[in-house]
């Protein structure tokens, strides 16, 4: 007689099983990492996203600024007199914190100038000696790098403050968490307008004698200054950015030195 036998249902081995855990527990790490590197980049995207704002935000507080330097009068015609003193044309390019000139053309970390910030003629001023300066302490600015990299504001300083980067209120502008490193540069070419006006088109010309001021002349310097900043975290990511700003207010001469 035939007999038929029972196959049995055999189950997996401790191996097979230790082998199944270890290709679980290779997926689960692999997916791990995907997850915390998605984690890092995004935090790294948000981090650089932050400074790039905070420095753009910091830049644009400087340009507006700084292209205002030499503002005088919005009436030329009545004020002129104040317009020939050349009351707010000065703009000096210095290191930070101190009084140390740098020449035209070279970096530095601060910039000093002044401008009418109400566009208000002070009572009785005759615009002689610097008066217009010395009645406005409220009409001087800057930008500096400060001694723990910051970027600091002033909003006011006396007379003196107009060529020190030491001297006058000073007031941080950007984050705690961010090195900043801030640099000027400021380029001057001079326009002789007596010899403009006397030539026959009134234009002055590459290399024509009107590029250059003439003792006694009417003269205007056009000054540009480029903002170089450079922000830094702690975890060493950085961004750099550059803005040149073209003064609009041209310093005038009635007669050049």
């Amino acid at each position: 007689m035939l007999t038929r036998k029972r196959q049995l249902q055999n189950g997996i081995t401790l191996i097979e099983l230790m082998i199944a855990i270890l290709i679980g527990l290779i997926m689960t790490a692999a997916a791990i990492t995907l997850y915390v590197n998605y984690l890092k980049n995004t935090r790294d995207n948000v981090a650089l996203i932050k400074l790039n704002q905070d420095m753009r935000g910091a830049m644009d507080i400087m340009v507006r600024d700084v292209r205002r330097a030499g503002f005088v009068t919005t009436n030329p015609e009545i004020n002129f007199t104040c317009l020939q003193q050349s009351a707010f044309g000065a703009i000096n390019i210095r290191d930070s914190g101190s009084s140390t000139a740098v020449a035209n053309g070279n970096p530095a970390s601060c910039v000093l100038y002044a401008y009418n910030r109400n566009n208000n003629i002070p009572a009785g001023l005759t615009c002689n000696a610097n008066a217009f300066l010395v009645a406005e302490d409220t009409d001087r600015f800057g930008f500096r790098l400060s001694a723990d990299n910051a970027i600091q504001m002033k909003s006011s300083g006396n007379l003196t403050s107009t060529s020190d980067c030491g001297i006058g209120n000073w007031e941080t502008i950007t984050e705690p968490d961010v090195s900043y490193d801030l640099e000027f540069v400021m380029t001057e070419s001079e326009l002789d307008m007596t010899q403009m006006f006397s030539d026959g088109a009134q234009v002055c010309n590459s290399g024509d004698d009107c590029n250059i001021c003439d003792s006694g002349n009417q003269c205007l310097t056009i000054r540009e200054v480029v903002i170089n900043l450079e922000g830094t975290l702690p975890d060493g990511t950085s961004q750099a950015i550059q803005e040149r700003v073209r003064i609009r207010n041209d310093k005038y001469e009635d007669s050049h030195l």
